[in-house]
């Protein structure tokens, strides 16, 4: 591979390799535009096809199926890097392996993904509490994992994968409890999950290879605390209320050297924001996401976003929305028509798994409840070391948004800029009885990853004065 140069220019700059970014690049590519694909990975894939060491079938549907994007000569494929953020729109500071890149592109396409949900618990900070994502990443990338019994707990179908890959790999999963325990209206209103019957037919398979173990989830539980001086000894489970309050029940204690938590996902919206892109509210699924219109286009010039960072949708969405945007976007800088008949197969075929994705939204729908899980000494904020006793004192001081949070409590403040806190942030805010919609949305500054003086001084000596002024 080539070393990266301090500069480049091109047509389309596509931040993020998982199966949306991989999918837009492949499709611009094809019509001749020359493409700059980033990724802050080793391998291209994202999170689904992190499937090093593990057989296709284990890591996901499609895992192995995804483009490859050193197989057209248009991509110029750039592993291991890292987009800090943009200055004018189009001017982008990348961090590479070989050092800094400014790039400057006719279109931006964000494909950043989504980042993993946790609700924070008394003990969540002690050593060998994972979420669920990063275990499996561990897994896929190393074939080992360095804990051997194991509790897996939360919500959403990423709990029996993961579960199912961890015994595979030959680790004691002594526990998976799943949250949510939906009534009846809920599987009623589920019934859309017939649109998705590949997708059951898997979770399926990872239930019978739990049950194989002797392994059988439990749903409507919950972890009340993580217990441990200097390591994890154990976790207190303890039954859960349709809204997801803890229940007037004893607590079960469960020995385990390894927590494994996950609640769902929140698009990252972080890039899109510093670029002015208007955020908003996604109710459906508790999640702030970029506004798009028809065209999968942001109100930022020339910005567009696909797959999970706008809205949580699984691999299969993300890459239907990559193909679809790449067909709008090359139409829309080449001025060639757009092909209408391709445009209308994958519409009707993100419209499918849209119905899909609503159903599995309401079956695993956060409660209520989920705010009374952590007490007052509990961190909100591991950036900043906020606790939940700061929050409540903010708030019964008469602050009522996000951005007040921030100044009074430096709660997402901290060099990830609130992608962790953020949504436990706003589910407070939510059991105090604030229109959540009406928030002003988060919004992230340059830089939106850690970025050293070093870098930018090397990009202010290696790049021409054009482009170094006015550099961020």
């Amino acid at each position: 591979m080539s070393i990266a140069r301090s500069e480049w220019a091109g047509d389309v700059l596509v931040v993020g390799a998982g199966p949306a970014g991989l999918a837009v690049a492949a499709e611009l590519a094809g019509q001749g535009l020359s493409v700059l694909l980033a990724d802050e990975n080793q391998r291209p894939g994202g999170q689904i096809g992190r499937q090093r060491f593990l057989r296709s079938s284990q890591a996901g549907p499609d895992a192995a199926g995804h483009h490859d994007p050193m197989l057209h000569p248009g991509i110029t494929y750039r592993p291991g890097t890292v987009c800090h953020g943009f200055r004018d729109g189009q001017q982008a500071f990348l961090t590479t392996p070989a050092g800094p890149m400014i790039t400057r592109t006719r279109a931006v396409v964000l494909a950043t993904g989504a980042a993993e949900r946790v609700i924070p618990v008394p003990g969540w900070t002690l050593p060998g509490v994972m979420t669920v994502g990063a275990a499996q990443a561990f897994l896929k990338g190393s074939g080992l994992f360095p804990y051997r019994r194991v509790v897996v707990a939360g919500t959403g179908p990423l709990l029996l994968a993961a579960a199912s890959q961890l015994v595979s790999a030959g680790v004691q999963v002594v526990r998976v409890v799943e949250a949510a325990c939906p009534g009846l209206s809920r599987w009623r209103d589920a019934a859309r999950l017939v649109a998705g019957a590949p997708l059951l037919a898997q979770g399926a398979g990872h239930l019978l290879s739990l049950a194989r173990a002797g392994v059988f989830p439990r749903t409507g539980v919950g972890v009340q605390e993580i217990v441990g001086e200097d390591q994890v000894r154990g976790a207190r489970l303890r039954r859960l209320r349709r809204d997801w309050s803890f229940a007037d029940a004893p607590p079960e204690l469960v020995e385990c050297d390894a927590v494994l938590l996950s609640h769902g996902f929140s698009s990252v919206t972080d890039l899109a924001s510093q670029l002015g892109a208007d955020i908003e509210w996604d109710q459906q699924r508790q999640s702030w996401r970029p506004v798009r219109d028809q065209g999968l286009r942001t109100t930022a010039a020339n910005v567009w976003a696909v797959g999970d960072c706008a809205g949580v949708g699984g691999a299969q969405l993300a890459e239907l929305e990559g193909r679809l945007a790449g067909l709008l976007i090359a139409a829309d800088l080449t001025g060639r028509p757009v092909r209408e008949r391709r445009v209308r197969v994958l519409r009707r075929r993100i419209a499918r798994l849209e119905v899909f994705r609503r159903g599995m939204d309401m079956l695993f729908a956060p409660g209520t409840g989920i705010s009374g899980w952590h007490d007052g000494s509990t961190q909100v904020c591991r950036c900043q070391e906020s606790t939940r006793a700061d929050i409540d004192r903010a708030l019964d001081d008469g602050v009522e948004d996000l951005h007040g949070l921030k100044l009074w409590t430096r709660a997402g403040m901290g060099p990830c800029q609130g992608r962790v806190c953020g949504p436990v942030l706003t589910a407070i805010l939510a059991s105090r009885g604030c229109d959540v919609s009406q928030l002003a949305p988060p919004r992230a500054r340059f830089p939106v990853r850690p970025l050293s003086v070093a870098a930018v001084c090397d990009a202010a000596e290696s790049c021409p004065p054009s482009t170094r002024k006015g550099m961020p």
